[in-house]
């Protein structure tokens, strides 16, 4: 205990010392009395129903994006599958290459239940121009 930063650590009643600290500096006795104040305080927000959960606090446009990105899981799900039907075993073509059609995208968007109406100025009509 020659090289402890604090003297009056090497007198201790439990001098343990774990990776370079001594672990009785972290002992709190008041611990089992803030325990019960915990617990107590939890009983009481229990009661209170602060833990109760509500199914139907979900409002309308929250279940409305939930059942969009389902339907975008499923739509990409569905896109693999028809990839591994494929089979291809010839080079890729990248990207750039492939030409996806206005028609094919905007009929897509609109299944997942896109507003299609301002498509003038969207991204896609104006890289195409």
């Amino acid at each position: 205990y020659w090289d402890l930063m604090n003297s009056s650590e090497k007198y201790d009643k439990i001098p343990e010392i774990w990776e370079g600290h001594n672990v009785a500096d972290y002992i709190d006795p008041d611990i089992m009395q803030k325990l019960e104040e915990l617990e107590k305080e939890e009983e009481l927000r229990t009661a209170a129903g602060e833990y109760d959960s509500e199914s139907d606090s979900e409002d309308e446009e929250m279940g409305e994006i939930r059942r969009l990105a389902k339907q975008i899981r499923e739509k990409k799900k569905l896109k693999i599958l028809q990839s591994k039907e494929k089979n291809t075993q010839g080079p890729r073509m990248p990207r750039t290459a492939k030409k996806v059609q206005r028609k094919v995208l905007e009929d897509e968007m609109r299944s997942l239940g896109v507003d299609m109406d301002d498509k003038d100025n969207a991204h896609y009509a104006v890289q195409a121009r």
